[in-house]
């Protein structure tokens, strides 16, 4: 069997809140570094940015190409279909006709 025990106490409830001191409290200001300091970082920033590029360039021929294989099969599925609805047309064709030359012989 199992029993729950509950305290009501107001320090229970409440969290401890603490504020950081207001000289603390505003943001950090830092310098942006003089073009002079910016020549190794700055290519080292240029290569890095070429390479995600080239790799967003490659993830875009990749969609693209999903996206064309994509359409392609479309384009069959919609062929396919258009085959099935002429076959169901002629066999419905096929069978009035049969229909008809039956009832032909009959007379």
């Amino acid at each position: 069997m199992s029993a729950g025990l509950a305290v009501p106490d107001i320090l229970f409830l409440a969290p401890d809140v603490a504020f950081p001191a207001a000289e603390a409290a505003g943001p950090t200001v830092q310098l942006l570094p003089s073009a002079g300091e910016v020549g190794d970082v700055g290519e080292v920033v240029a290569e890095q940015l070429v390479e995600l590029a080239g790799a967003a360039l490659i993830g875009l021929g990749a969609l693209s190409g999903a996206l064309l294989a994509t359409r392609a099969a479309l384009a069959g599925t919609q062929l396919l279909a258009e085959a099935a609805v002429r076959a169901a047309e002629a066999q419905r064709q096929r069978a009035e006709d049969r229909e008809r030359a039956r009832c032909v012989e009959e007379l």
